[in-house]
């Protein structure tokens, strides 16, 4: 478990797959993590595919992997990747809002100007499982309460 949390605090992008209407979609998007290990927060402007299948369906899965280590490209026998499974909601309250928004800038600065763009839905994702796999056959499963 804690290899898990490890990866989810050192990287800070990862692959979300929604779905709804029968049809899934993945998105490259860049995330922060609480410190608990256990809450991922994202981004996204209102008018997506993004958007309206999470409101769809608020259960999602992530991608992260560690091809980048420190910003330098991993061998490929030593790349790990981490599925998430969780839950998601939208953040409403507009102090936690905020809070979250200014923790994202301070990750992701390149991001600055997107967080503060008019219809920006910050959102949240509760994660209910953890598959690690390290090699091709490798795997650790853990659920979280």
């Amino acid at each position: 478990m804690e290899e898990m949390r490890q990866i989810l605090k050192s990287q800070n992008l990862c692959v979300l797959a929604t779905y709804a209407d029968e049809k899934p979609h993945c998105s490259l998007m860049a995330y922060i993590i609480d410190d608990t290990c256990q809450v991922l927060y994202m981004l996204t402007p209102k008018k997506t595919r993004k958007f309206a299948n999470l409101c769809a369906n608020p259960r999602v899965s992530l991608l992260v992997d560690t091809r980048l280590a420190d910003g330098r490209p991993q061998p490929r026998d030593k790349i790990c990747a981490l599925t998430v499974g969780g839950t998601c909601a939208v953040v409403k309250d507009g102090d936690r809002e905020r809070g979250i928004c200014q923790r994202f800038v301070q990750v992701h600065s390149h991001l600055a100007a997107f967080v503060n763009e008019e219809d920006i839905a910050v959102f949240e994702v509760r994660i209910t499982s953890l598959q690690l796999l390290q090699g091709a056959r490798d795997a650790t499963y853990e659920t979280i309460d």
